[in-house]
Parts: structure tokens; sequence; C-alpha cells
């Protein structure tokens, strides 16, 4: 089996499984590329340019590889195991020079293709998200929303019975707000968004994972008494309408921010970085209750960053996550006290 992990905004790493042997990438936003081949060590290293960064990838379970990368065009390649190397399977053009495009993200399903990003007008600061989809050989595209907050991170997308379903930030009368928003495979068009929040108090960071039946857990940083505190609800997503079951504050307001969700076996764990430091609480309730913070030793004195876990391994498959935390430097996990 072949692993891919998928590094977030800073990092962007790749894990390949060739004739047994493991093949490591990773691009740093620092300007640099390096190449490692396990267990012989860095092999390769050479400067490169940071907009030249590939956007994501992903693997199914039959070992396919495909990604999608930003190249003042939007280019959709799958991996040649006969080759070796990556085939452009179609070309998504925009308006480089006066738009700036944001946290691609691409899904194979069987021979459809969904592609959705942020599209933002430079002189408005306007943003759209934006989806292509390819089905029966032929190319759709939607405006799924306008997005007019500032964007500090991306989007996350389920899937259910082959139809995208979209979580993300977005303002509502002028408010941040969670929202989200179901495609309709008949008609290619996207539902009028559901907002699952009404607070008044800015939100960012947004992390969701699903249980079966459509039981969504959420977390996010949400502003409180000139402080950030980490939020959670959870509740079933129903055709036009998203039931809360709970919700609740779990910290303290500070500068609590990248919220991750982790479902682990039956436990649900909750990650954020607090002053420079990465906290863990779990549940054993589905998120009704929750331990006390624990704080991983390792990020007293090291870096580490936040990334996406891509893999089809049996054993990384326990994991249900929208991102996790790694050393920034190795490829272990941090956070997990009980596993």
């Amino acid at each position: 089996k072949i692993a891919t992990t998928c590094i977030h905004r800073f990092w962007f790493s790749n894990y390949f499984s060739l004739s047994k042997n493991l093949f490591f990438l990773l691009y740093t936003f620092f300007g640099e590329l390096y190449f490692y081949y396990i267990p012989k060590g860095l092999i390769k290293k050479k400067p490169i340019n940071c907009y030249e960064i590939p956007g994501i990838f992903d693997i199914d379970e039959d070992d396919n590889i495909y990604g999608i990368f930003n190249d003042k065009a939007l280019n959709i390649i799958s991996f040649d195991y006969n080759l070796k190397k990556f085939n452009k399977i179609n070309t998504i053009c925009y308006d480089y020079k006066n738009y700036s495009l944001d946290f691609p993200y691409i899904k194979f399903i069987g021979e459809d293709i969904h592609v959705i990003y942020y599209l933002t007008c430079n002189k408005s600061a306007t943003t759209i998200l934006f989806h292509h989809y390819r089905h029966n050989g032929k190319w759709f595209e939607n405006k799924i929303d306008i997005i007019n907050i500032s964007l500090l991170d991306n989007f996350t997308v389920f899937f259910n019975n082959d139809t995208p379903i979209i979580f993300y930030l977005g303002s509502v009368d002028g408010v941040t707000q969670v929202l989200t928003s179901t495609f309709n495979n008949s008609t290619c068009m996207w539902s009028s968004p559901i907002a699952l929040t009404s607070s008044i108090s800015n939100k960012v960071f947004l992390s969701v994972i699903n249980d079966p039946l459509n039981f969504y857990h959420i977390a996010f940083s949400e502003s409180q008494d000139y402080g950030y505190s980490i939020s959670y609800i959870n509740g079933y997503l129903n055709t036009d309408k998203f039931n809360v079951n709970y919700t609740n504050y779990i910290t303290q307001p500070s500068d609590c921010m990248f919220p991750s969700l982790i479902k682990f076996k039956d436990t649900l764990y909750l990650m954020w970085v607090e002053n420079k430091r990465l906290y863990t609480s779990q549940s054993s309730d589905l998120g009704l209750s929750w331990s006390e913070f624990l704080e991983d030793e390792y990020t007293l004195t090291n870096k580490f960053t936040r990334c996406f876990l891509k893999s089809n391994y049996d054993s990384d498959l326990l994991f249900n996550c929208s991102s996790i935390f790694i050393e920034s430097n190795n490829i272990s996990i941090l956070g997990f006290h009980n596993k």
C-alpha cells in the first residue's frame, strides 16, 4: 500500500511506496525542495519557486495517486506507475494576474472528478468558492458561495453516496458563521448554504469530521472576552437543516487556534495550539464530556506543524481526521497520550 501525507499551508509532503521502498518528498515554503529515500536519507536538495508548490495529492483504495497544483493555472495530474511519472489530465485556467487561487481540492469518484477552490479578486478582496465537476466526459462549473471574509484556512469536503458535502466559514449578515452546502448530482447545482452557528462573535480555523448516519463533529476558534476559545458542536445533517445535538466551549478565552478533531477507534480527540504549544483533550462519549487538557511535551522546545493525512494503509484508516500535528522533521503524530 501507498501512504500519502499532505502538509498544510507551510509544508507539503508526499510518501510513496514503490518497489517496497518509501519515497518521501518534502516541499517547503522557504524556497527549497527536499527528496528523501528512506532509509538512505536525503538524496537531493534544490531551490524552487514557492508558487510552484503543488496544491494537494490523494490516493484511492487501488493505489491510484492523483493531484492538483497551481502554476498560473490548475493542473490535474495522475501518477503513471509504468513510467514512474505524473501525467497531466486537464488544466483549469483562471485570470492569475487579477485573481489569487487558494486551497485547491480534488477528488476522483470513478471517472468523475471534483475540483473545489477559493478564488479571490486582488482589487476588491471578494472571494468565490468555486466547484468544477467532470461527469461523462463533460465539465460543469458552479459558484458555491461568495465568501466575504479573510481566508485563513480551507474548507472540508465529505462524500455521501458519491455526493459531495462541503463545510466552510462564510459571512451571514456581516458575521462569520459555519456553513454547509450539498451538491445535487442530478442538477449539478449546490444547495443554498445552511448556517450551523448564529453567534455574532468572529470564528476562524474550522475542523470537521463525520461519523456514520450524517453525524458531524465540528470545532473552531471563536472570539470571546478579548481572546479566542475552542468551540465544539455536534449534530445531524438533514436535507435542509442541521440539528445541533450538543455545543460547548472547550477552553477558556486565550489564543487557542488551529483546532483539529481526530477520532481514533472509539475515542474522540480535540487538539489545538495555545501559546505555541499543543494541547489535547479527549472524549469517550461522542463529545458530550471532555477530559482535562494535556500538554504535548515535545512542543515545549521543538517545532511542529499541522498537516493533512492521505493514506490507504489499513492502520492509518483507523484515523478519522481533518488534520493532524506532526514533528517538523519527522512523521511522528503528536498529541496522542493514550493510543
